[in-house]
């Protein structure tokens, strides 16, 4: 029943420069000599894709991003350069599905995300081999129940996980955080509604102390509401 419609979204890019300049060196010799600056290459790409899925209730996406730049990190120019020298790597891939849902009764959403950063950094002249990796799992989900123009209830729940690891580490470095939360704003005249809100957060089993939040909020009226 109803109709699907599909859109997507791809984006690919890629640049590079040698930064090899020359200029006049002037530092590293009584005589000042012509010079090229070295090791300063650096490389970046990356690509963009995103789908969506929009039902006559629902929507739903998949975006995923992907990019990655290499560096060679050059000294001051008042040192010599050693070959090789310091070079540096980022790589980074992110990825969330989503899903809307709106029904008569209430509105419900879905998102579970995947985030990976690697980054990799090397110095020969010092004997540096540095590589880590950083990633991180959340799922989130919110419920808002439709309960007249005047009142928004809202409750969501969430979980994420971070896992480091690396060669400057023992082992392998974990946190697991969940999260409960409950907001309501209700309409009390039409510029002043009164806001709610209670968190309850877990750190790796650990209770922590629950939030709670209230106040009223006021705003100004604008010119079409005063005429």
């Amino acid at each position: 029943a109803g109709t699907l419609k599909v859109s997507s979204v791809t984006k690919v890019y890629y640049n590079s420069s040698e930064n090899n300049f020359p200029f006049v060196n002037d530092a590293l010799s009584n005589e000042p000599f012509p010079d090229r600056r070295k090791n300063s290459e650096v490389q970046a790409g990356g690509f963009l894709q995103e789908l969506y899925l929009k039902g006559t209730k629902s929507l739903s996406s998949a975006r995923l991003w992907y990019n990655t730049t290499e560096r060679n990190i050059p000294v001051p120019m008042i040192s010599r350069q050693p070959m090789p020298g310091e070079n540096q790597t980022d790589r980074s891939l992110r990825g969330i599905i989503s899903y809307k849902l709106s029904l008569p009764v209430s509105e419900i959403k879905a998102d579970a995300a995947y985030v990976a950063d690697r980054l990799l950094y090397s110095n020969p002249e010092t004997s540096t081999d540095s590589r880590n990796l950083v990633q991180t799992v959340t799922l989130k989900t919110e419920a808002s129940p439709k309960l007249g123009e005047k009142t928004q209830v809202s409750f969501l729940a969430s979980h994420e996980l971070n896992i480091v690891t690396s060669n400057n580490y023992d082992d392998r470095k974990t946190r697991n955080i969940t999260v409960l939360a409950m907001s309501a704003s209700r309409s009390i005249l039409k510029p002043l509604a009164a806001h709610m809100m209670v968190r309850g957060k877990q750190s790796d089993g650990k209770l922590v102390i629950p939030d709670f939040a209230a106040g009223l909020k006021y705003r100004l009226p604008s010119q079409p509401d005063l005429l």
